[in-house]
């Protein structure tokens, strides 16, 4: 009985190393990995509590970090903005395994105080909602582009060309920030984002 037990033990770990070489082997041989290029909101995501210091369209969509020229802006803790990523260039059935987050940012106001003022991001995928990331400690009033944030380990299957008949809708992905912490508020002047993603060869 116990020689039985052994062998069985012997199969089930001979087995599993078995099943996990061929599943490298699967991913190595079907799926291929890429990045995209820096992309830039299109519209208003759901939150939209922040101010903006410009009258129409997005002001933190430019090609570059323009510092105080154009920003959206928090004053109050806990208030949230986000923006839609255009995401209709990944292949339909691709799966997003990183993404990368830029702010350009700075405090709203500055003021005499040694608490420090924290801004997070985040991105909502298919309306579910990532933990807050960054801890952006902000200085100065006038923006300027901070280290990236990434959420990494993700499997997020992403659909971008569903037809009507399906009853399939396609996937969405929206990034964003959140005032954290502190007095001096937050002006966001650009945010953008990298994405990489999986798909079959």
């Amino acid at each position: 009985m116990l020689k039985k037990i052994h062998e069985n033990k012997h199969w089930m770990v001979g087995g599993g190393i078995l099943i996990g070489l061929a599943a490298l082997v699967f991913q190595g041989n079907f799926f291929t990995t890429h990045t995209t290029g820096t992309l830039l909101p299109d519209l208003p995501g759901i939150y939209q509590d922040w101010g903006s210091n410009i009258a129409g369209g997005l002001a933190v969509n430019e090609s570059i970090c323009n510092g105080a020229e154009s920003y959206d802006f928090a004053n109050v803790i806990g208030k949230r903005t986000s923006y839609r990523i255009d995401i209709s260039a990944i292949p339909d059935n691709s799966v997003i395994k990183r993404i990368r987050i830029v702010p350009c940012a700075s405090l709203n106001q500055v003021l005499d105080s040694d608490k420090p003022t924290v801004m997070d991001v985040f991105y909502r995928f298919n309306n579910a909602e990532s933990a807050d990331k960054g801890e952006y400690a902000l200085t100065g009033i006038t923006p300027r582009t901070l280290s990236a944030t990434t959420f990494d380990g993700l499997l997020l299957p992403v659909v971008t060309s569903a037809p009507r008949a399906s009853g399939r809708t396609n996937s969405t992905l929206e990034i964003g920030a959140v005032l954290a912490s502190g007095t001096g508020g937050a002006r966001l002047s650009r945010i953008a984002t990298v994405i990489t993603y999986t798909t079959l060869r």
